[in-house]
């Protein structure tokens, strides 16, 4: 076919329905002058699951547009090979890329193909410029869980102002599970955000151990009730005996959310101590729902949720009501009404006879013409 629009539309469609069949017309296209057909290519023998086409597809990391880079490391992303030395050069390439959109999807084909020889550059990348690929690199460390990379992700939250990336890079110290990745969390339990702290908190419980319970009590005493939450859940996973004399202290907690959590907790544990502070954890989270729900129904709450809305009918139909408003509008119509009365107007007398005739006429308006 010589039509590259047809072409296009044929790649297009290949992208969607898996077709082995037409991995030898797809390889050929790989080398096409077109540079959105080589990417299409790439994307379609992937779709199609065209192995035996890695290395080739690998090739085109060689390729000047970085569409056309990223559509190779996607590709090899979905084939899930890494048995081939020229894939793994690829792969290890889009780590150094000088495009940003190159760099994090090496760094999400990294962590996924699970590439250890990726180690060093995704560690590289989690002080990379842009947030989005240190936000990949950190996932991709995540995945590889390796604590080789905890002393670089205490220097990345050191610097790191994206929240999102921040989030992701809590996520993967969680998933390393290593108990080395406390002393990286521990600062983050006096971070800004409560989104941080709450993130922090679960990671921690992640890691388990005596420490990490150590490191959580604190966040029972946060100011934030989804970080008192997630803490108690936390320390019940944990299961750890010693912490229920500090659980005690959310019985009093007026937010029910958090004594959902108390409850949540208490329940993980068999200890004769935990069924009693259960027991009045549960009651006190119903008289919590309670006044809860009594407070939504309040005058004072209805009066300020009316007051959101507006007057309405009822607010004009008081104001009717009252005799001073009365008396606005009956002044306000009488004053109408006088200028209505003493407003000066035109007045037209009728005329009688010629002159009544010819008033108002124009000059020589109806006279005949004389011959």
């Amino acid at each position: 076919e010589t039509d590259v629009g047809l072409v296009r539309a044929g790649l297009v469609g290949l992208t969607k329905l898996p077709a082995p069949e037409a991995a030898p017309q797809l390889t050929k296209l790989l080398t096409h002058p077109l540079a959105d057909l080589r990417g299409l290519a790439a994307t379609a023998l992937a779709k199609a699951g065209s192995t035996r086409q890695a290395p080739l597809i690998a090739a085109l990391m060689e390729d000047r547009q970085a569409n056309v880079r990223v559509a190779a490391l996607a590709a090899l992303r979905q084939l899930g090979v890494t048995n081939h030395p020229r894939i793994r050069e690829a792969l290890l390439a889009g780590v150094e890329d000088d495009q940003a959109e190159v760099r994090e999807e090496a760094a999400h084909a990294l962590g996924e193909l699970g590439l250890e020889e990726g180690q060093a550059g995704l560690q590289r990348l989690l002080l990379d410029d842009y947030a989005t690929v240190r936000r990949g690199a950190a996932e991709a460390l995540g995945i590889l869980a390796n604590p080789t990379s905890l002393p670089t992700f205490a220097e990345f939250f050191g610097v790191e102002r994206d929240l999102e990336t921040r989030l992701a890079g809590i996520l993967a110290v969680g998933l390393i599970g290593d108990p080395a990745g406390l002393t990286v969390l521990k600062p983050l339990l006096n971070a800004a955000e409560a989104t941080v702290r709450t993130r922090t908190v679960v990671a921690m419980g992640e890691l388990g151990g005596k420490p990490a319970v150590e490191a959580i009590l604190p966040a029972l005493r946060d100011r934030h009730g989804e970080v008192r939450y997630h803490a108690a859940v936390a320390l019940g996973q944990l299961g750890d005996p010693s912490v229920l004399s500090a659980l005690r202290l959310l019985l009093e907690d007026p937010d029910p959310f958090v004594l959902r959590g108390l409850v949540r907790a208490l329940g993980n544990f068999q200890h004769p101590k935990a069924r009693s502070l259960l027991e009045s954890a549960e009651a006190n989270l119903r008289l919590a729902e309670e006044q809860r729900r009594l407070a939504d129904k309040s005058p004072e709450r209805d009066a300020g949720r009316q007051g959101e809305r507006g007057p309405g009918w009822g607010g004009l139909i008081g104001a009717l009501s009252r005799p001073r408003v009365w008396g606005v509008i009956g002044a306000s119509l009488a004053l109408l009404l006088a200028v209505w009365i003493f407003w000066p107007r035109r007045m037209e007398t009728p005329m009688t006879g010629e002159a009544g005739r010819g008033a108002g006429r124009p000059s020589g308006a109806g006279l005949p013409v004389s011959e």
